[in-house]
């Protein structure tokens, strides 16, 4: 069977400085945080666009960086691209995540039963951002890499973390947060939103048809920490036409078990400290 490509929509976005930052630590990491997968390399006007920095700054801070190797300049190109040290730091943070040391193994679990892909994610400042995949060698390969974005209210990760936020968060983040269609099932209307996050509520996973990737569905249910704080989330994506309603409950059942059982390995359950 000829293996599918698909590419997963998701956005960018420029992050402000908050109040009492310090001015060039925050210019430094907004320059860091412009490099993406699909731009792994960036010239000083592209950083600038990307920043809102000015050229000068820019050039500046970049030189900064590359001394301290977070950043490495292609002396073919004259643009920058992330340093080794900047993989090092990545890396520390890589192996003591105990999120994904305790998510990983269920969810290549679950991969291998379903013959899905599967992904765990979090949410950050509004949006998803993907921690791990875990991809199954069938005729399906979605393009999504580690660290991307997209928008919450289109993924089953997203779902499921949104129907997992206090009422009064949830209501600040819909009076913050435009619904942008990605396609034409995407749920764009705040109260459609409403409704389809308390059903997540009631049967314990989210689901998504089709409102990310036309052709593409995908079940999620949201991670537990000791504090009972739903602190990521896990999901299978599989072919929408080739998943009728009972195999889609199934899996939905079952990684609503499977976020279970990586919730109490997280402490959920546990009397907090």
């Amino acid at each position: 069977m000829e293996r599918r490509s698909i590419r997963l929509n998701k956005t960018t976005t420029r992050n402000p400085r908050p109040a009492g930052t310090v001015r060039s630590v925050a210019r430094a990491l907004a320059i860091l945080s412009a490099f993406d997968p699909g731009r792994p390399e960036l010239g000083v006007t592209e950083l600038a666009t990307r920043t809102g920095l000015p050229k000068s700054v820019v050039h500046l801070l970049a030189s900064t960086l590359c001394q301290a190797g977070f950043l490495d300049r292609n002396p073919f190109t004259g643009k920058y691209r992330i340093g080794l040290k900047a993989f090092e730091v990545g890396s520390l943070y890589l192996r003591g995540n105990l999120l994904e040391r305790e998510a990983l193994p269920v969810l290549q679990t679950l991969v291998t039963t379903y013959g899905c892909n599967g992904y765990l994610g979090i949410l950050d400042r509004g949006e998803v951002v993907y921690l791990a995949i875990v991809e199954n060698p069938g005729p399906l390969r979605i393009h999504v890499q580690v660290g991307s974005r997209t928008y919450a209210h289109t993924t089953a990760l997203g779902k499921a973390l949104l129907a997992s936020l206090p009422p009064e968060t949830l209501d600040a983040w819909l009076s913050t947060h435009s619904l942008p269609a990605l396609t034409p099932r995407t749920i764009t209307d705040p109260e459609r939103l409403r409704a389809d996050l308390a059903e997540v509520r009631r049967r314990g996973y989210s689901l998504a048809l089709d409102e990310n990737i036309p052709g593409i569905g995908a079940v999620g249910a949201a991670l537990r920490d000791r504090s009972g704080e739903a602190v990521a989330a896990i999901s299978l994506a599989f072919v929408s036409q080739l998943v009728d309603e009972a195999a889609i409950e199934a899996m939905g059942q079952a990684v609503k078990d499977a976020a279970a059982a990586i919730s109490v390995r997280l402490g959920a359950g546990s009397t907090p400290r």
